[in-house]
């Protein structure tokens, strides 16, 4: 909702949190007021007329996407089809800080476990502190929660077999988040997480199809409420990327029963592949959420 809209980006809590949209709209396409009046108001996004079979077009608009995410996105658009009517863009941008900092004179080279053969080394950061985690006998992982400065925090869900990731991520539920952010205990620990930094873009078309939303892809959808003329969304492309280093955080992209307090384990390991959440507690929102197969590949 609009509200949420503007709780999570318009206020200054100690992170950076951006959220830029532009609807880039063929010249003599006729919007409709209304419409340009819904998106500016509900999604501060503002529609702007483009020339797609420009070729300065992609080099204007790459521009500036790397500007508003601090160069970490750079080649937002590689090509556009010239026959395309309109383009929705959005660029997320977060920048966080640990409260509990890993000092950098504590990375080392560290084994990493990618499944039951292969072993690689990677950079693996270092700290001790107060964290809050969690045992969850029921999905059969660890969780650990650190902290940003502001109200976010980053959950880190490492299952206990090296072959769970898949049933893990089949059963991650918005009700699960919840448990284990009731179910945390807090005590010192030693964490080791492996710095890493994730790339990839997406064309979700097929997934949201496969989700039923079908009509707005249909050559003979109902977008009267945008133009009065005849259009087709045959694109919709995502494109994240995300750096965790001893510092904290930079993400860009364009949720009580079986559980153990880990009393005895003094030692938090990251040490095979794991899930990472970005969580904001105010609003209970989850802002990111991934997958680190291998730290050692972008």
């Amino acid at each position: 909702s609009r509200s949420l809209i503007h709780r999570l980006f318009r206020r200054n809590f100690g992170y950076t949190l951006r959220s830029v949209s532009d609807l880039y709209v063929q010249k003599q396409l006729p919007v409709r007021d209304d419409f340009q009046a819904q998106v500016r108001d509900y999604y501060f996004a503002e529609v702007r007329a483009a020339d797609f079979s420009d070729p300065a077009f992609l080099a204007h608009t790459n521009r500036h996407v790397a500007r508003l995410t601090k160069g970490l996105i750079r080649d937002a658009l590689q090509d556009v089809d010239p026959a395309t009517q309109m383009l929705l863009l959005n660029c997320l941008y977060f920048k966080g800080s640990w409260v509990n900092k890993f000092p950098v004179e504590m990375t080392h080279n560290h084994n990493f476990r990618l499944n039951e053969r292969e072993v690689v080394k990677v950079p693996m950061m270092q700290t001790k502190g107060a964290f809050l985690a969690a045992s969850d006998q029921e999905l059969d992982c660890d969780v650990l929660r650190l902290e940003y400065v502001g109200g976010i925090s980053m959950l880190v869900v490492v299952p206990h077999k090296l072959s769970g990731m898949k049933t893990l991520e089949s059963q991650l539920t918005p009700q699960a988040v919840e448990r284990w952010q009731r179910s945390m205990t807090n005590r010192t620990r030693e964490v080791l997480l492996p710095k890493f930094k994730l790339e990839k873009d997406y064309d979700l078309v097929g997934a949201l199809r496969a989700l039923g939303v079908t009509a707005l892809f249909d050559k003979h959808s109902n977008t009267t409420g945008i133009t009065g003329q005849r259009i087709v969304i045959d694109l919709f492309k995502h494109q994240g990327t995300i750096t965790v280093n001893e510092e904290g955080t930079q993400a860009a992209a364009v949720t009580a029963v079986g559980f153990m307090p880990l009393s005895t384990q003094v030692r938090f390991s990251v040490d095979r592949p794991f899930l990472f959440l970005i969580y904001e507690h105010r609003t209970s929102c989850l802002l990111f959420l991934g997958r680190v197969a291998n730290p050692a590949r972008p």
